[in-house]
């Protein structure tokens, strides 16, 4: 019995070896509606899997950070598809920089590619309970679904670096005209 599970594992390891692993780090600056803010994250990705951590922030405004873990159905450069499940809080400045408001949803990601040049849409669906930071204010929608939209347009630069502009659209109150736009600009660096 413990030489097949040995025969076994050892079939296995050149699978495993060959699993490429990717991790990034990212930083943006953003322009939301009531000031400026910045955007930190990374993530690693492993075969079909991928797990990422973010974080963002605006300066009069709020925080949120999520860890999001998920599948990648094509791992490719030329198209892409993901879907994931996170997990994450927010909260408000300066009242709520250490504990905020729970959070949960998924997300869902398309990624085109043509050499350099790569785009990227995320459609990220969560819920939240009543809480201020999430709904900034919002009395008609105190707590339940809020939703972004993210588009993404990038550029590798040189073999480890990338340049992307982006576009948020966010409405925290789904059933109300509170919705916002921000825009970005950063830079993905590959480890």
């Amino acid at each position: 019995m413990r030489r097949s599970l040995l025969l076994l594992s050892l079939l296995a390891l050149p699978s495993v070896a060959s699993a490429e692993t990717t991790a990034t780090l990212e930083l943006s600056a953003l322009a939301f509606p009531w000031g400026p803010g910045t955007a930190l994250g990374g993530s690693v990705s492993s075969d079909h899997l991928y797990g990422n951590l973010e974080a963002r922030g605006a300066w009069g405004g709020s925080w949120f950070s999520r860890v999001t873990g998920g599948v990648d159905a094509f791992s490719s450069d030329k198209l892409d598809l993901t879907a994931g499940a996170f997990l994450g809080g927010a909260s408000s400045w300066p009242e709520g920089l250490a504990w905020g408001s729970p959070m949960v949803g998924f997300e869902l990601g398309l990624g085109l590619g043509a050499g350099p040049v790569k785009g990227r849409y995320r459609h990220i669906h969560g819920l939240r309970p009543a809480s201020d930071a999430l709904t900034w204010g919002c009395e008609t929608c105190p707590s339940g679904p809020w939703y972004e939209e993210q588009f993404r347009l990038s550029v590798d630069v040189i073999s480890k670096l990338s340049l992307f502009g982006e576009l948020l659209l966010q409405d925290p109150c789904r059933y109300d005209t509170d919705t916002y736009t921000a825009f970005g600009l950063g830079a993905v660096v590959s480890l």
